[in-house]
């Protein structure tokens, strides 16, 4: 879960830590809110990441992509699955550099073809 410092809760639902992360037709993801300018909880390292939610799910013919936050020991991981498999995967320490970051990769594939899951 990502939490804002004054405790408010800038977040949707979230893909199921059960289910492997993010699935086709996912309806758990992050909304982006205007509060997510305030930063972003880094939760203790306990020596396993834990997954914080996922930013968006994209589509493209039969595939999906998903971008999702995950809890790391420098900050927080941002990793984009393309169908389960791990396509990229990056150590943010700002919470700039994560919004930043999901923004490009979200961006980039839009302009290859890839549009928001249904």
């Amino acid at each position: 879960m990502i939490v804002i410092a004054d405790s408010a809760i800038c977040v949707g639902n979230f893909c199921d830590a059960k289910s492997g992360g993010c699935q086709r037709n996912a309806t758990r993801r992050i909304l982006l809110s205007p509060c997510l300018s305030k930063s972003l909880q880094r939760y203790a390292w306990s020596g396993l990441p834990k997954d914080l939610g996922s930013w968006w799910t994209l589509e493209k013919r039969d595939h999906t992509a998903c971008c999702r936050t995950l809890s790391h020991e420098f900050g927080w991981e941002l990793r984009l699955d393309v169908d389960g498999d791990i396509a990229r995967t990056v150590v943010c320490r700002s919470q700039d550099d994560v919004l930043n970051r999901q923004a490009q990769w979200r961006e980039g594939l839009e302009g290859k073809g890839w549009a928001r899951a249904a």
